[in-house]
């Protein structure tokens, strides 16, 4: 699956950094877009709206890699790649 990587990376830079009782990045692609979904959510209920907002732009850009292919999805898949991480930087 094309998540691999960015499930890997939001694991790598989350871990251990939101506390065991919020949202976990588990590095699961099957997984990915529920969990961004649940992060996103924490960052809005905790004010972190600068945060919620990169990470609302990382899903719509995940969603759309599921959709599409060729140089579309690869562009989307880096899209999703930076809106993410830049999302994790906020949070943490």
């Amino acid at each position: 699956m094309v998540t691999t990587d960015i499930a890997t990376a939001l694991h790598t830079k989350l871990e251990g950094r939101l506390g065991s009782r919020e949202p976990q990045i588990t590095g699961n692609p099957e997984t990915l877009t529920s969990e961004v979904e649940e992060l996103r959510d924490f960052a809005e209920t905790t004010g972190r709206e600068d945060a919620a907002g990169a990470l609302d732009d990382g899903l719509r850009a995940l969603r759309s890699v599921e959709t599409s292919t060729g140089t579309a999805q690869s562009s989307h898949l880096a899209a999703a790649r930076r809106a993410l991480l830049e999302g994790a930087d906020l949070l943490t």
